[in-house]
């Protein structure tokens, strides 16, 4: 079974993500429900569960810099959850200072692309930092590394933005229920990216991709030696190896494969 598929089941605590995920591999619910079963964490941990509270009292975060996308999202939360009250950000900036104000909230709704980063690595602390955060990625980046990054998260939900308002909703339904959602689209990306001979992970080893982040930001071996407390001979045998595997022959190539994946962002 492809390791995205066991590390979406191993989140998964309600019917309707073992279902989704069925209907995109073509494995029976019954097979996928003994695999279920043969992995560690596959049950739900009653420590970490946490009852919905009253849509009254709903507390939500937008993440989100398009104006109008973020209009969309608050009018159709305010019309499904009357009465809850909805903190906006548009950059990473935004949302530094909302924890700041140690803001509290029942679930975020988060795009990873904003003017001033990723709001990837945001989303993935927060996890860590708090079992059981309910978070939903709608986002429209399709990059190797940023998918595989954000499937690797332990969100509980992904939509892509070229899914419907009505898949959306139904995300943010069961997440707040305490569920996994992760909608068709993204499971077809990321099983599509798996079954790809070229993909990054099956070609770099983790060390690798770390360098190769640094690489396609354009930091010398020097300076990417100081990052990774490493000798420069060292960091210049990973990107000469890199660049082997990959099959690319300078710089330019290296940067722009780089920014291409995900690994690297140009600002």
């Amino acid at each position: 079974m492809p390791e995205w598929i066991v590390a979406i089941l191993r989140r998964a605590e309600n019917n309707n993500a073992v279902a989704t995920v069925c209907r995109e591999t073509n494995i029976s619910t019954a097979r996928l429900r003994r695999r279920k079963s043969q992995h560690d964490g596959m049950q739900r941990s009653d420590s970490n569960a946490r009852s919905m509270p009253h849509d009254n009292l709903l507390r939500f975060l937008v993440v989100e810099d398009q104006v109008l996308v973020r209009g969309f999202i608050c009018g159709d939360l305010k019309e499904a959850y009357p009465g809850c009250t909805i903190t906006v950000a548009g950059s990473l900036a935004e949302i530094r200072t909302i924890e700041q104000n140690d803001a509290v909230v029942d679930l975020a709704i988060v795009d990873l692309e904003l003017p001033d980063g990723s709001a990837l690595d945001w989303v993935r602390r927060s996890v860590r930092a708090r079992p059981g955060q309910r978070i939903v990625i709608l986002s429209a980046l399709d990059e190797d590394y940023t998918v595989y990054q954000a499937m690797h998260s332990d969100v509980p939900g992904y939509v892509h933005k070229n899914d419907t308002a009505e898949v959306l909703r139904q995300a943010i339904k069961v997440v707040l229920e305490g569920g996994v959602f992760y909608s068709p689209s993204v499971l077809k990306m990321c099983r599509e990216k798996q079954s790809d001979p070229k993909f990054f992970n099956k070609i770099l080893s983790i060390r690798e991709q770390e360098a190769l982040q640094l690489f396609g930001a354009g930091l010398s071996d020097e300076e990417v030696a100081a990052i990774l407390a490493l000798a420069e001979t060292s960091v210049a045998a990973y990107r000469k190896r890199i660049m082997a595997k990959l099959d690319l022959h300078s710089q330019r190539d290296l940067m722009k494969y780089a920014v291409s994946k995900g690994f690297s962002r140009l600002h």
